[in-house]
């Protein structure tokens, strides 16, 4: 998983496309492991980062969907505030940025709150 995570974006948008079922199917499959949640986690932030930077929001929010879980779990604070705004940003819930950056903002992430900003506001 970390090295599929790390050559994710070296893939041309029709090949992701084209595996992200594979890898979701994967991830089923291997959740009971021990240790496996952040690979999974940071997997997913980056496939739903390169379907957010294409403009596909509904692919974005269907895997968002699936690391804010693995966040709650993981019980990480910059990763849930992570998901929270990306998922904000494709239901187009203003609400739910504002949870995410407040908590980041709480937390002083100044760095992700930057990339976020980015986010928010190309992508929003």
């Amino acid at each position: 998983m970390r090295l599929l995570s790390n050559i994710l974006f070296h893939f041309s948008l029709d090949t992701i496309k084209e595996i992200t079922p594979k890898i979701l199917e994967s991830i089923a499959k291997y959740e009971h492991f021990h240790n496996i949640k952040l690979p999974q986690y940071q997997l997913l932030t980056n496939l739903a980062t390169i379907y957010l930077y294409n403009n596909l929001k509904n692919e974005c929010r269907d895997i968002t969907v699936i690391t804010l879980e693995l966040a709650k779990n993981l019980k990480r604070y910059d990763s849930l505030a992570l998901s929270q705004v990306r998922l904000g940003i494709c239901r187009k819930d203003d609400e739910l940025i504002h949870k995410g950056m407040e908590l980041l903002r709480l937390t002083e992430e100044t760095d992700l709150i930057q990339t976020l900003e980015e986010e928010i506001k190309n992508f929003r």
